[in-house]
């Protein structure tokens, strides 16, 4: 991910990762209401610096990865306190509660066209976090029915690896990694949340594992 598109993203997942981990740890005085109206004020600041004049970052690919950012957020925080499935970004933006196949078929016909960027935030949600309904996605919004051999898990797995091979496809030779710093929940063996302890050391071999499948596929064989 380039450092501007990076700049725009990160401060975000970032909060967030940090309020799941507050809430996992049972932390008092969180208002998932404030939380919310900051989380939308970082998007909407975000937005803004992306639809300016000088902008490096296209806006209307900020707009995208916002929008799977959107995605993302309401998964996480939805596992981490089912309150928050009452006052979800998705409503607020979109009028849809829908996320659950709109994130794998948004993926498909938008994300996977559009900038290395756009996809790697794609990739990062569904590493980060992200599980949905893949199959129903697939079986009835894409027209492409999954294996019924295969679980939810391997189905996510494989769609990772596609968004990788497209990564690497569109990706110029010259642009550097900018590892994202803070916690994570991790794909491996089925995407859920994982404990905080755990998150920052995983969510480094992510951003290292990304950087050498992005920019040096060669040294992973």
């Amino acid at each position: 991910m380039t450092p501007e598109f990076s700049s725009l993203v990160n401060p975000t997942m970032h909060y967030v990762l940090d309020l799941v981990s507050r809430i996992q740890r049972q932390a008092t005085g969180i208002d998932l209401r404030q939380e919310r109206d900051h989380i939308r004020g970082e998007l909407e600041a975000a937005a803004a610096t992306a639809d300016g004049h000088d902008s490096p970052v296209s806006g209307e690919e900020f707009r995208l990865a916002k929008q799977g950012l959107i995605y993302w957020i309401d998964e996480v925080m939805t596992i981490a306190d089912p309150a928050w499935q009452t006052m979800t970004l998705e409503w607020h933006y979109f009028q849809s509660l829908d996320r659950a196949w709109k994130f794998y078929v948004d993926g498909e016909r938008q994300a996977l066209r559009s900038s290395p960027d756009v996809i790697e935030l794609w990739y990062l949600a569904l590493v980060l976090g992200f599980e949905g309904d893949i199959r129903n996605a697939f079986d009835e919004h894409l027209n492409e029915p999954l294996s019924s051999e295969s679980s939810d898990d391997q189905e996510r797995q494989n769609w990772a690896r596609k968004l990788e091979r497209q990564i690497r496809q569109t990706t110029s030779t010259d642009l550097q990694p900018v590892p994202l710093q803070g916690n994570v929940m991790t794909l491996s063996g089925g995407l859920h949340l994982k404990s905080a302890a755990g998150w920052s050391l995983t969510l480094i071999a992510v951003a290292i594992l990304l950087g050498l499948l992005l920019w040096r596929p060669d040294l992973l064989g």
